[in-house]
This record gives structure tokens, sequence and C-alpha cells, in this order.
């Protein structure tokens, strides 16, 4: 076999290869279907011209001729689809008969080939019969026809459908000029000699269709070519190493057909594999070297997006990392509100890349592309938004609204615009630049920029709800401040009036200014609750960590709340350690606080019986500190939200229960920011406990201030009653 007869079988190979996992990725396009057909064609074409040449007869040479005129007429089929052209069943039934006139031609006798002589070198030299002349001037003008369909459809296209076609129309235009030329032209002349030259040259549309597919995505899949290299080179091996070994041991041992096939057969089962994981690095290597891992993206952007509480940080956390990892021009995101009259306001704009970013500022609330987004949420790409345009079956309103797009698309450099759904509404959009290396998007990529619109929607509420959280923090803080004052001159000058040394009051009137003071206490309460809040979650609370005994404010906070126990008849004791205990290193004012709370919190739940309290060693760096009782208990589906910030459970055993829903959640934290941890068990009808830890005195501690940064909410904190 010589080179020149292997090129002709890999071109054979190459084409049906293309052609079968073109059909499979999807066999109901018309545009697949069709270039399937004209692919098998074309392989049966040069795999004739290489059987001939090995096996030279004349049914064989006309076959050359038949199939060879046929894959002219059918191209025009699988063109014309991909010019966009519409075919009308009458016209591809009039395509496929005309292909089967011209295929039955040449195997009529004396029509087209008379016969053939041979010639020097193995070679032949054939006879045209009187038709051939006819034969041939119809295929030239119908080639003529072919390449002008794809130059004015070339004409006519842009962006990426240009680009396909200038590398299909140069690639056909080859390939027809060397078929024409030594299939017809030169015969004309009587120049017969028989050679591959025609069926060779297919290679050359092979590989410029290749390169359409690869860098343009002519039939959105990229890895086609990449399976046509590891198949042909598959082939390839098994043919190369079978040969070789017949063809040795026939030289060496003679006719030894079943050794040779049990050694060629044992070589390629062992090489089979390693040659084609081999293949498929190379094709990665060098056909998707731009490539990226989506996975790891989509975690490298989930843990930069859970790490941003501000929209502007989250949404270029996106940006960057998208663009950076997808080889992208540039990338933006755009937040805005949609009020229920569907009109909109722009809130933030976001960007990487824009070598002018004052483009985006064009972006108006009435353009083309947020309406779009707020009234049919959908993924626009670009290029096909044009093809659509350039279509004359829209109605002129929707023609208008596409070029309205179009002209919004173009202003901001988006190659695919995607929006930013929370609930299906539109909050956002996420604008995506051209790749770097001038390849399309393939679906793939489109599906992941959808995960990642998704995830970005996510980021955007997750950070709005903070800064919301923000604002009321601030207006807590402001206003707390402002009712800090009043309600301290009010406890003031009520005291005095209810003081007798003040003068007399009645029994009537003390009655009633005695609840205006009591309601005042609980006003000043809540004032210095909402005031804690703000400081913790600003970060303004200052820890003064040292070294004292936990026993000792146990027992002073429970002497501290005796009355009240009292009050209720409730038996409220401390059991001291039978060990001693060494000291606790925390600050011993806001340990206090939180035992006041936790003491007064199950004095005030528990109706009658009893509350015990208790500090042991919970491990060797932490006391633990418990409180129990035998009072309501909690049920267990309110226990998730028990130290959530004004969480009050709906339950009518608790209904005049007086209390702000804020004791738990600032406790909790307290205790945190000191080092240790509170958590809480219930049983509805046996009573509650409480748990806090604090942190043991270490070698080497001493009294330290520490300031700590603001308190980030979590949605999963326990929380009370």
């Amino acid at each position: 076999m010589t080179v020149l007869n292997f090129l002709t079988l890999f071109t054979a190979i190459a084409n049906l290869t293309l052609g079968i996992i073109v059909f499979s990725q999807d066999n109901r396009k018309p545009l697949y279907r069709s270039f399937f057909i004209f692919s098998v064609i074309d392989a049966i074409w040069a795999y004739t011209n290489f059987h001939f040449h090995l096996w030279p007869s004349f049914f064989i040479f006309q076959s050359q001729y038949s199939f060879g005129g046929a894959v002219l007429i059918v191209a025009l089929v699988w063109i014309l689809y991909l010019t966009e052209d519409r075919l009308s069943r009458v016209k591809l039934f009039a395509i496929y008969l005309l292909s089967l006139l011209i295929f039955s031609l040449p195997y009529i006798d004396g029509i087209i080939i008379k016969g053939l002589i041979p010639a020097k070198n193995n070679q032949f030299d054939f006879i045209t019969g009187p038709g051939f002349y006819y034969y041939g001037s119809f295929l030239i003008l119908y080639l003529i026809y072919l390449l002008y369909k794809l130059s004015s459809g070339f004409r006519h296209a842009s962006g990426i459908k240009r680009m396909q076609l200038r590398y299909v129309l140069f690639g056909i235009s080859i390939f027809s000029f060397i078929t024409i030329l030594f299939g017809v032209i030169l015969p004309l002349f009587n120049i017969n000699p028989v050679v591959a030259y025609d069926a060779q040259s297919s290679i050359i549309w092979v590989a410029l269709t290749a390169y359409a597919i690869i860098a343009h995505q002519l039939f959105d899949i990229r890895v086609i070519i990449k399976k046509t290299l590891e198949y042909s080179g598959l082939l390839a091996f098994t043919i190369g190493v079978y040969s070789l070994i017949v063809f040795l041991f026939s030289h060496i041992f003679g006719n030894n057909n079943f050794l040779s096939t049990f050694i060629a057969a044992s070589l390629i089962a062992f090489g089979f594999d390693p040659i084609r994981k081999y293949l498929t690095n190379v094709t990665d290597k060098y056909l998707f070297k731009g490539e990226y891992d989506a996975q790891s993206v989509l975690t490298q952007l989930s843990q930069k997006l859970s790490d941003s509480v501000d929209i502007t940080q989250a949404n270029q956390s996106l940006v960057t990392l998208i663009k950076s990892q997808m080889r992208l021009t540039h990338a933006a995101v755009v937040t805005f509100a949609t009020e229920e009259d569907k009109t909109v306001a722009v809130k933030n704009i976001t960007q990487d890349g824009y070598a002018n970013p004052v483009d985006l500022q064009q972006i108006l609330p009435e353009g083309a592309v947020i309406q779009q987004f707020v009234h049919q949420p959908r993924v626009i790409l670009t290029e096909l938004t044009r093809q659509q345009c350039d279509t004359n079956t829209l109605d002129p309103t929707t023609k208008q609204i596409c070029e309205l797009l179009l002209v919004d698309l173009d202003k901001v450099g988006a190659a695919i615009a995607l929006p930013i759904l929370v609930n299906k509404r539109a909050i956002g959009m996420f604008l995506v630049g051209e790749k770097l290396s001038g390849d399309v998007f393939t679906k793939e990529e489109v599906e992941f920029l959808t995960i990642v619109s998704n995830q970005t929607a996510n980021a955007i509420e997750k950070a709005r709800f903070w800064e919301e959280d923000q604002m009321k923090s601030e207006f807590v803080s402001i206003a707390s401040h402002e009712l800090l004052t009043p309600t301290a001159a009010m406890k003031g000058y009520l005291s005095m009036i209810l003081d007798d040394n003040m003068g007399q009051v009645d029994d009537t009137a003390r009655r009633y200014l005695t609840k205006v003071a009591q309601s005042s206490d609980r006003l000043a309460q809540l004032v210095e609750e909402l005031l804690n809040v703000s400081r913790i979650e600003s970060g303004r609370v200052k820890i003064n960590n040292r070294p004292f005994s936990l026993i000792d404010s146990v027992q002073k906070a429970v002497e501290e709340l005796q009355l009240k126990a009292k009050e209720k008849t409730l038996d409220l004791a401390f059991i001291s350690p039978t060990t001693p205990l060494p000291p606790v290193f925390a600050d011993p004012d806001h340990v206090y606080r939180v035992l006041i709370n936790l003491i007064g919190n199950s004095i005030k739940y528990t109706a009658r019986g009893w509350v015990r309290c208790f500090v042991t060693q919970y491990d060797q760096k932490q006391l633990l500190f418990t409180i129990t009782d035998s009072g309501l208990g909690i049920p267990e589906e309110n226990l998730p939200h028990l130290f959530e910030k004004f969480y009050r459970a709906d339950r009518k055993d608790i209904a005049g229960i007086q209390g702000t829903g804020l004791g738990l959640y600032i406790s909790k934290k307290i205790v945190e920011l000191m080092g240790g941890q509170m958590w809480v068990e219930s049983t509805v009808g046996k009573g509650t406990t409480f748990y806090f830890t604090v942190p043991i005195q270490q070698p080497g501690d001493h009294a330290t201030t520490i300031e700590p940064q603001p308190v980030q909410q979590s949605t999963s904190q326990l929380t009370r009653r």
C-alpha cells in the first residue's frame, strides 16, 4: 500500500467518522441528517478510489464517477440548510432524485465511460462515452451554482455564521476544483489517467470543516474533531499493527496465519487502551487547552460568594473569577429593583475588563434588554438573536424588538446576557463578553453560566438582606440612643413622685403611676437590650477578660434574684460543687449579666416548683454553668429558633409573660465573644436546662481587653422561648 493509497483510506475513514458523530449528536435536525448523508457518500467515493488502486475493475471505476457525481448533488442540501435557506419537500425530493440520476448514469455501459486501458506503472487510462461531455458540463454548472449559493450566504451572513461559511466555502472550493479538474476537465481534453487526487482532495474539505467546528462551533460540538482523531488513530493503530505482524511472519516464518493473528490480536488488545489515553491527552492538549474545570470554578465561586455580605463585593467576585477562568474580554453584573408596576431602577453596576466602563452607563431601565428580563426572563445569545433578526419570518413588532435588543447588546459588548432571578423575578442581569480565543459558547457553557447566574442571585439576595439588616440595626441604634435620655428622665420623675418625701399622692393616682413606672422600667430594659444588640452587631462590645471565680458570680446572681423567686413561691438554689474549681478567664460583668438573664428567664417561665444552678468542670479548658427548672418546657419545633433575635414562641401558655425576645440572643453572643458556647435542652411539661461554658484561666493569662469584629448573622443559630 502506497502513501497515496493510505491517505485515500484515511480520507474515507475521516469523512465517515465525522458524519456518524455529527448524526449521533442530534439526528432530528435537517442540517445534521443531510450532512451525515453527504459524509457517507463522500466516504464511499473515497473508498472506491482506494479499492480501485488495489483491485482494479471496471465496475469500481464506474462507482467512482457515480459516487463522485452524487457527492456534489447531495452537498447542496446541507449547504442550503447551513445558509438557512428554507427547503420545501418538493425541492428536497428534486435534489435527491437528481442525485439518483447522476449516480445511475455512469453504470450504463458506453454512455459516460466506455472502458479502461492499461497504462504504464500499473496505471489506467479510460475511454469516455458520448454522454461524458454533457455529464461533465452539467457537473461544472452545478458546481458553479453550489459555489454561488455558498458565496451568497457568506455575503449576507455576519458574526459566527460568516466565519463558519468562510472556511466551508474555502474548503469546498478547493475540493470541487480538484475534483472537476481531474474527473471532468482533463478527460474532456483526452488527458485520461485514473488518479485518486479528486477523492483525496476531500481531505482538504474535511480539515477546513473540522477547523470550523473547532474554532467556530459549526455543529455546536467541538468534541467531534477530538473523537474523529481518536477513532481514526485507533483504527490506524489496529490496521498498522495487524499488517506489520502479518508482513513479518509471512517473510520470516512463511504462512502461519493462526500465530500471526494471535500475536497481532494480543498486541492490539494490550496497546489499545494506552494508545486511546495517549490520543485523548494529545487532543485535549491541543484542541481544548483553553478549557476549565466547571465544577472547580463553581466551588471557587460558591466560596467567594458565601464570604461576601456586600452586593458590590459579591458581584466583583463573580465577574473577576468568570472573566479569568473562561478567558473573556469582559464581564459585568447589573442589579436593579423592580416595582409591582414593572418600573425598574438600576441599583449597581459591577464590571471587569471593559476598556471604557462608561459604556455600561448606557444601560437604561427602559432599555430592551432590561425590559426583556423584567417581562419575559430568558437567556439571550447575541449571535442567535442576530440570526433571528435577519430572517424574513418575523412580524414587524417582533423584528423591531429583536433589533432593539441587538442595539443594547452591542452597546455593552455582550455575547450572552443572562437574567438573575429570585422567585422568577429579575433582580439583575449578567453580561458576558466574547472569548479571547474567538470561539463561540457551547451549549454546556451556556448551562454553566446559567448555574453561575443562579448562584449569583442567591448571593445578591443574601447581601441585600444583610444590608437591610444593617440599616435596621443602625436605625435601632439611633432610635435607642434617642430614647435613652427621655426614658431615664421618666424613671427619675416617677421615682420622685412616688417617693412620699415629695408629697402625698392619693391611692388611685399611686396605683396608676406605679403601672406607668413598671412600663417605664420595661421600656428602659428594651432600650438597653436594643443598644446591646447594636453594640454586638457593630463590633462595639468590649470584653475585659480577667481571672475570677464563677462560683462567686453565680452565688451573687442567685441571691439577687431570690426575692423574685419567693414572690412565685419557687425554690431557687445554687448547688455548690463538692470539689474546688479553678478560676475562669472572662469578663465578670458580662458573665454576671448572662447569669441574671438565664436565672431570671427560668423564674419567669416556671409557674411552680424549683430552679437549680450548678457549676462543674466541662473539660480541662472550660467550666460549665447549668441551670435547670421544673417549668413549662419548650416544644421541639421551637428549639432551633430559640436564640434568634426578637423570637418569641406563639404559645397560649406564655402569652401573658412579658419579654423582648432579645435576652437569649444577647447572652449567647456575649458567651461566644468570650470563647464559650451556649445550648439548651428541654421537654414540654418537664422543664428546661440551659448550659454555657466559660474558659478556665490558663498559665500566662493576664487581664486583656478584646474588641471583636462585627457579628454576622447565621441562619443556623439556636434560640429561646
